[in-house]
């Protein structure tokens, strides 16, 4: 499946069932930033770059990963809406049960 495509599913989804405010992730002068954030209801804040179905992130976008997970902010990488969805789902409920 197509970047584009998953990510337009996860985003929809985030607004209507998560009630998040999805935003597109832009940093000038900074390459490899995630592609959308994710706010949840209580503030809490995700980051995720999406990929095609079987892509992998370059290592630019690993790095990124790495430093944000090193501060213990939420990020991931997914190529498909189960995996995206799995991810929001664990935090939302993590901070809103």
């Amino acid at each position: 499946m197509r970047e584009s495509t998953i990510e337009r599913q996860v985003c929809a989804w985030a607004e209507n069932e998560l009630g998040c405010i999805v935003r597109k992730f832009v940093s000038p002068g900074n390459r490899g930033v995630p592609d959308r954030m994710f706010i949840f209801p209580r503030g809490t804040i995700a980051f995720i770059e999406f990929k095609a179905s079987g892509e992998k992130p370059t290592a630019l976008q690993m790095r990124e990963l790495k430093m944000y997970r090193e501060r213990g902010i939420c990020f991931g990488w997914f190529d498909s809406f189960a995996s995206a969805k799995d991810f929001l789902e664990d935090i939302y409920y993590r901070h809103h049960a």
